[in-house]
């Protein structure tokens, strides 16, 4: 048996698979197949799973296992796997919805609770808010997560952060002491893992009406496991940043990642006027260590 993403050519199996299982699948769009998991056997579709992220949560949906299959440990495997998903994507909550495997779900560390404590994301998704019988019963998982934010000036690696911005297209060849001077005047917010630094931002602001994000990175190495989105949340739900008039971030590539956090492009760019010095820490002395 093999456990693997699911691909476009599944979508057949997949639903025909949940209809003989009578779990809905109405909702299910060829887009959201990225996010799902299938056991196979060859040709045969053995079981599948799928995740629906909504920011901070995400829906655990659509588990099932063919009738012959089942108590053999398919449905732990593929639960596990979407949870690893989950938590890759950012969440820290996984959510679900059942008619009948509260016992299953909860040897898995799922506890019930109250369907109407579910974030808004998870409410609005189809199978919360139509598909699912009222009778379900709804369950939450905490995610455990090895990455912690934090804005102690102190635990900021600043050679860490030079090295990486250092060779970065938007700072490339920013001398360390200009590094060093913009963490003493900014906000900043580090991403730790293990004791160790994995990830940054800083924010410029008057914490009254305006503010600047910059310098929003992840080492390569904890990419894709939802250390921005935990940045990123961390900034705009901190005490002095509440109840600016704007928040503003320029970005070459990341626009689908900020975007989920309310960011839109600018309404009227025409309006802004910039003085910008692109090649500034070139040409200005480097400091030689030693």
């Amino acid at each position: 048996m093999k456990l693997s993403s699911a691909k476009g050519t599944d979508e057949r199996a997949i639903k025909q698979l949940l209809a003989q299982c009578e779990l809905p699948f109405e909702d299910l769009a060829a887009e959201q197949l990225r996010h799902f998991f299938v056991g196979q056997d060859g040709e045969r579709l053995l079981g599948v799973v799928g995740v629906e992220p909504c920011g901070d949560a995400a829906l655990l949906r659509s588990l099932a296992v063919a009738s012959d299959l089942r108590g053999q440990g398919l449905g732990r495997q593929l639960v596990l796997r979407a949870e690893e998903h989950a938590r890759s994507a950012g969440a820290e909550s996984l959510w679900l919805l059942t008619t009948g495997a509260e016992y299953f779900f909860a040897l898995l560390g799922y506890e019930v609770t109250d369907r109407g404590a579910a974030p808004e994301g998870i409410q609005n998704t189809t199978q919360f808010a139509s598909l699912c019988p009222s009778s379900s019963v709804c369950m939450l998982k905490r995610l455990s997560t090895p990455y912690v934010i934090s804005t102690e000036a102190s635990r900021m690696d600043a050679g860490l952060i030079h090295e990486f911005l250092h060779s970065s297209y938007w700072a490339k060849d920013i001398p360390r002491a200009v590094v060093e001077k913009s963490l003493q005047h900014s906000l900043c917010f580090g991403a730790f893992c293990d004791g160790g630094q994995v990830g940054f931002a800083r924010v410029i602001t008057d914490r009254a009406t305006f503010a600047y994000l910059a310098d929003v990175f992840v080492i390569p190495e904890h990419r894709c496991r939802g250390v921005a989105r935990k940045l990123l949340r961390a900034i705009l739900d901190h005490p002095e940043l509440q109840g600016l008039r704007r928040l503003l971030l320029a970005t070459d590539g990341a626009h689908a990642l900020y975007a989920q956090f309310g960011f839109q492009p600018l309404a009227h760019p025409e309006h802004y006027m910039t003085i910008h010095h692109p090649d500034v820490y070139r040409r200005q002395p480097q400091r030689k260590d030693g």
